[in-house]
């Protein structure tokens, strides 16, 4: 495959992607199996995922289409048509930041800062169509501020305190997930592809059980 001129930046990554897939074909992605867009692997391949924080890139998924033409608008930064007709608009931010995804309100999408792929034009979706370049212009390069105003009041608010354990971290990301929409499958899939440690290694028992208590926190702190 060959990328688009924009993605031909020596800092970012690229992943292996199972054909027809969005599942990494390889295990330890975003430490060591993480190749160069010249890379003959990355050439050769059907699909392949951009990985995110490599370079500084971070991705906007937005998933719910009434918000597209808002962020069409907003974003002024190269940015893909998915094979479901949504959109992932790309950005370079070099600040820091506390986590590596921000899950939106209302099952608006997510910012996918690191640890994260998403799939590059070329590549086919599950449902058989293609990933296009939407918006054929430079990465827009931004602050973290600015990312931030950008998603404004679509950006999950809560009122937790920050627990930098290995299970608080994993909860947090749970709680998240949950305040974005997410159902247990959806964030099921996600821990895994962010490679969360506790929750990959633990029985599905344990993964329905967190959910479920998250999700009750949740519905306990907007009563």
């Amino acid at each position: 495959m060959i990328l688009p001129q924009q993605l031909q930046n020596r800092e970012f990554r690229f992943i292996l992607i199972k054909p027809n897939t969005k599942n990494p074909m390889e295990s330890a992605w975003q430490q060591y199996n993480n190749y160069v867009y010249f890379n003959s692997k990355i050439r050769q391949a059907k699909n392949v995922g951009a990985l995110c924080g490599k370079g500084g890139l971070v991705v906007l998924d937005i998933d719910d289409e009434k918000y597209l033409k808002e962020f069409d608008k907003k974003c002024n930064t190269f940015s893909v048509k998915t094979g479901s007709g949504k959109r992932h608009y790309y950005f370079i931010c070099k600040d820091k930041f506390d986590r590596g995804y921000f899950v939106l309100t209302n099952g608006a999408g997510e910012i996918r800062v690191k640890n994260s792929q998403v799939l590059v034009p070329g590549s086919t979706h599950p449902n058989g169509n293609k990933y296009e370049v939407f918006n054929d212009c430079e990465i827009r390069n931004v602050t973290r501020k600015e990312l931030f105003d950008i998603v404004g009041e679509l950006l999950t608010k809560n009122g937790r305190m920050v627990d930098t354990t290995r299970s608080g971290k994993e909860w947090s990301e749970v709680c998240q997930m949950i305040e974005g929409g997410y159902n247990f499958d959806e964030c099921d899939r996600e821990m895994r592809l962010l490679e969360f440690s506790k929750w990959v290694e633990s029985s599905e028992d344990y993964r329905v059980a967190t959910y479920c208590n998250a999700l009750k926190a949740i519905k306990n702190k907007y009563k």
